[in-house]
């Protein structure tokens, strides 16, 4: 399903590349094709000598569909039997050929010539990084025109002359004198010369009545370059849909830690401030069984210390602890509880550098305070601790 689906919409430019071998000149022939639905485009055409120009010319992301016509591949018309194979090619096994038939109502149109002829120049494109889709063999893909040349029935050019009528290839010099004319189809013009090529483009397209016995190699080609397609033209955007899906998973999973996150420091918070405040009960009915069995004087007078000592407090100051009138020695059944009832000791934090200072300044100004003691002052993260000792 991929392979059809990457030949039928992402591929929209060909190379067809006609490789002609006589004797001792190898010449290549070159057309550049955009396809567009039915219409076929022709974008560029070249001819060189020079297998490196060829190497040059061809882009890598264009695939080629390659016609081996010449010296070194025979062609012959067999009358339409079983078997016979064996007569034109002596006896030798098929596989070391490459053989391309065409089948006619009485005759077969057969082409083959040795493998090796012809891996030379596929390995040479494989080295080079460039993208064979097809290839065929002999001058009878020349069949494939018929249809587009209903009033034709030579097509000649320097190389070779093709009768239609007779399906002979003639490479004389007398059919060579005779007028080369370029194919005019729909509005399209091919070079003379190129029209080979483009008959083996057509034959990739659209041959009838063919038999290859590479079919699988040239399966092989298509499926190759159809996934590495697939893979420069979706790849990218499948990738970018993978990260955008990968963020949004990154994202979400970042969301809930931290929402996760949070619901567990306010449940730590709240246990916490539950301790402190199941804390701050025990103290007050420590310190209010000291106050009732202590001759301190009044609650008045304490309540008054108490207000004034949290009216002053600044707002960068947090109160952890205040403790009023501290018992002297550890408290135990056997002894009279024993207050300092001339001292106050405060503890607290702050995010404020100076805050401690200015309160202690501030407090210094309240008439029942004698002296402001700092017992300590430490930096842990953000934050300072410290601890007061108020002398009344």
């Amino acid at each position: 399903m991929v392979v059809p689906f990457i030949h039928k919409y992402l591929i929209k430019d060909f190379y067809a590349l006609n490789v002609h071998m006589d004797e001792n000149v190898q010449i290549f022939h070159i057309l550049h094709i955009r396809k567009k639905q039915h219409t076929l485009k022709i974008i560029d055409q070249d001819s060189t000598c020079e297998f490196e120009k060829v190497i040059t010319t061809l882009k890598k992301n264009i695939p080629i569909v390659i016609s081996f016509t010449g010296k070194n591949i025979i062609s012959k018309k067999i009358s339409n039997q079983t078997n016979y194979l064996d007569t034109i090619l002596f006896n030798q096994a098929p596989d070391n050929f490459y053989i391309h038939e065409t089948f006619k109502e009485t005759q077969i149109l057969v082409s083959f010539a040795r493998k090796e002829t012809i891996d030379t120049y596929l390995e040479k494109l494989n080295r080079a990084k460039l993208s064979i889709l097809s290839f065929s063999i002999g001058y009878y893909i020349l069949e494939n025109l018929i249809p587009l040349l209903p009033s034709k029935n030579k097509v000649v050019t320097k190389q070779y002359s093709y009768d239609f009528l007779t399906s002979t290839v003639n490479d004389d010099h007398e059919d060579k004198l005779l007028e080369n004319k370029d194919l005019h189809i729909a509005d399209e013009q091919i070079e003379n010369d190129k029209i080979l090529a483009f008959s083996g483009f057509i034959a990739y397209l659209n041959a009838t009545d063919v038999t290859i016995n590479y079919e699988v190699q040239s399966q092989q080609y298509r499926q190759d370059f159809a996934y590495r397609k697939a893979f420069l033209t979706i790849g990218p955007g499948m990738l970018v849909i993978f990260l955008i899906l990968l963020s949004l998973s990154y994202g979400l999973t970042s969301i809930y830690h931290s929402k996760s996150a949070n619901i567990q420091q306010e449940i730590t918070v709240n246990n916490q401030l539950l301790d402190q405040i199941e804390t701050f009960k025990k103290d007050k009915n420590y310190k209010e069984s000291i106050i009732a069995n202590s001759s301190l004087g009044t609650k008045h007078f304490l309540s008054l210390y108490i207000f004034q000592i949290g009216e002053s407090i600044p707002d960068a100051i947090t109160l952890e602890r205040l403790q009023v009138f501290p018992t002297k020695n550890p408290v135990s059944p056997d002894s009279k509880i024993e207050t300092m009832s001339n001292k106050i000791i405060i503890s607290g934090v702050t995010s404020s550098e100076y805050s401690v200072n200015d309160w202690i300044a501030l407090l210094d100004e309240t008439p029942w305070i004698i002296k402001t003691e700092i017992t300590s002052y430490i930096r842990t993260k953000n934050e300072y601790e410290f601890s007061l000792n108020l002398f009344l």
